[in-house]
């Protein structure tokens, strides 16, 4: 009779795991991305500088996605560079609200933005 409580607490186990195993995939489901090619605001390229040569690649990215997505939330999870598209392509400095037309400056390729689903 001692093997009763054995299966009883692993049938508790059982469910358990199940339980947090299914809260995870909820968790899952609540997030979302969403790649953009070729950034702009309005019609310039979004520079790879939040501010002028300053919080490059990471910071602009984050502070796009965040704009775009219409959310705090918004956050940056990959992107990729466009080197010296300035001239042929000028590209927007977000932090500065500046536009950049030398050969030197860099835009974005593509960033994909992740957020949550409320």
């Amino acid at each position: 009779m001692k093997p009763l409580p054995m299966i009883k607490a692993a049938i508790f186990i059982g469910i358990l795991f199940i339980s947090g195993v299914m809260g995870l995939h909820q968790v899952a489901l609540a997030q979302g991305s969403k790649t953009f090619d070729k950034p702009t605001i309005d019609v310039y390229r979004l520079d790879w500088c939040l501010y002028w040569g300053k919080e490059c690649g990471k910071s602009a990215a984050n502070a796009w996605c965040a704009k775009q997505m219409g959310k705090a939330d918004g956050y940056a999870i990959a992107w990729k560079q466009a080197k010296d598209i300035g001239a042929s392509t000028p590209t927007y400095v977000l932090g500065d609200n500046k536009i950049c037309n030398k050969q030197f400056c860099d835009g974005f390729e593509w960033i994909e933005c992740g957020f949550s689903i409320d």
